[in-house]
């Protein structure tokens, strides 16, 4: 038997937070386990008592010891191969993300779909979704998931600003409750075209929302602008205060941070967030862009790191992408493929104006078209290859991260965005996500020291 080489140990004086980094298998170790795990520093055989020492079983079973032979990483290629078969005929898809529009009512020089999208031919000179590729889309999907027996799926509108659109979104909305009256329903919006009427339809059809403010009026206003300059934090407010009226009110947002924003979002904007009555925040810096972004990786990690803490302290839920890799260690995943979106599994599939097939609404790799929605699930298409190269396990970018099989490879976006315009925020992301699991780490370990 010997140490697994991708065991990871995170150590204090008292215990140590162990995991694999092909597997996971997050244990707190207290210093009986650390002792026997140190004694195999060199491979050896398990004496008599060892074989029967529960102990190094349960060292065993989590993967730290090993056997001399073994190679881990074939546990994960077996793994893979049996995780694709199962995409195949998108039997693992749960979500249509319907891109209704491609435009945006504002211009944020950080915009994720803008700087992602805009210049690149895949997604078409079509703009507005129409009635007829809506209604096909969504019979599409609809009988796949009859086909599949699925039940809890969803329907997400978001990318640009759907609400630009809001014929065919509404219309769309009345035909999906018509064809099944609990069917989830989300939209991305940044609510500023939102008005009582349409305030009043979402709460009819429970139609979930989710949005976005940068900080306070002097941060949000740096970065979340009109494209004449002006900022929208007041007009932010009054759709607030609109949805709080008809008691229908938002539960919380989402912030996005970069240079510009860095120094008014701080504590005091979370404990504003929590006496307004919201239970969670969303926090992440810009996923694609160097622009407005120069920071150093320990300066945007202690920042969301202090957020976090403000927002736990209030009673408020934190998340966020940069908390992907530890989530999915502590608190694992259903269906035990950690991977850094649901999209990058098999569970999505994102249709835009054109009719165009994507895994996200963000991203740029074209993976068919819906005159043959079909063949886009089929063995090694274009669909079923993207997903099977970012399996954690499979994505050779990945190999030697100490948190490669809880990351799988960060947002899809990000390394398309990365390889088309060179920037290497991917590689800044890397170090980013992982110093910022390691924080995340340190945090737990403290309070696990604590309450042992």
């Amino acid at each position: 038997m010997k140490i697994s080489k991708y065991l990871q140990i995170i150590q204090e004086k008292n215990g140590s937070l162990c995991f694999n980094s092909l597997m996971g298998n997050l244990f707190f170790l207290e210093p009986l386990y650390m002792n026997t795990l140190k004694s195999f520093h060199s491979p050896r055989e398990l004496t008599e008592k060892e074989k029967e020492s529960s102990i190094v079983s349960e060292l065993i079973e989590a993967h730290y010891l090993i056997k001399n032979d073994l190679e881990e990483r074939n546990i994960l290629k077996k793994r893979n191969k049996k995780w694709i078969k199962s995409v195949v005929g998108g039997r693992r898809v749960f979500l249509l993300n319907l891109i209704v529009s491609e435009i945006c009512n504002i211009a944020c020089p950080h915009c994720l779909h803008k700087c992602s999208v805009n210049t690149n031919l895949s997604h078409g000179n079509k703009k507005l979704m129409d009635w007829p590729t809506a209604e096909e889309s969504i019979n599409l999907f609809t009988n796949l998931m009859a086909k599949w027996k699925r039940k809890d799926y969803t329907v997400s509108f978001g990318s640009a600003e759907p609400l630009i659109n809001w014929r065919v979104l509404k219309k769309s909305v009345i035909y999906l409750k018509k064809i099944n009256p609990d069917i989830k329903i989300t939209i991305n919006t940044n609510l500023l075209l939102i008005d009582n009427e349409k305030a009043k339809f979402f709460k009819e059809n429970n139609v979930y929302l989710s949005t976005s403010l940068d900080g306070p009026k002097k941060g949000n206003d740096l970065i979340r602008i009109y494209a004449n300059k002006k900022g929208t934090y007041g007009d932010i407010l009054n759709k607030f205060k609109l949805l709080a009226k008809i008691g229908y009110p938002l539960d919380g947002f989402s912030i996005t941070i970069n240079d510009k924003n860095f120094n008014y979002v701080d504590a005091n904007f979370i404990k504003w967030a929590s006496n307004q009555g919201f239970k969670g925040i969303a926090t992440d810096i810009d996923l694609i862009n160097t622009l407005n972004s120069s920071r150093s990786v320990d300066d945007y990690v202690d920042k969301l790191m202090e957020l976090r803490k403000a927002c736990l302290e209030s009673g408020m839920e934190n998340f966020g992408s940069w908390t992907t890799a530890y989530h999915n260690l502590v608190n694992g995943c259903e269906d035990n493929m950690p991977t850094f979106c649901k999209a990058a599994k098999g569970n999505n599939v994102s249709i835009n104006p054109e009719g165009n097939i994507f895994i996200c609404g963000h991203t740029n790799t074209l993976l068919g078209n819906i005159k043959y929605f079909e063949k886009t699930f089929y063995p090694k298409s274009p669909y079923c290859d993207l997903i099977e190269k970012r399996l954690p396990g499979n994505n050779q970018n990945c190999f030697s991260c100490y948190i490669e099989g809880i990351c799988a490879g960060q947002c899809q976006i990000t390394r398309e965005a990365a390889k088309r315009t060179k920037n290497k925020r991917d590689l800044f992301l890397c170090n980013f996500y992982r110093a910022a699991t390691f924080k995340l780490f340190k945090e737990k370990l403290r309070a696990e020291l604590i309450n042992n």
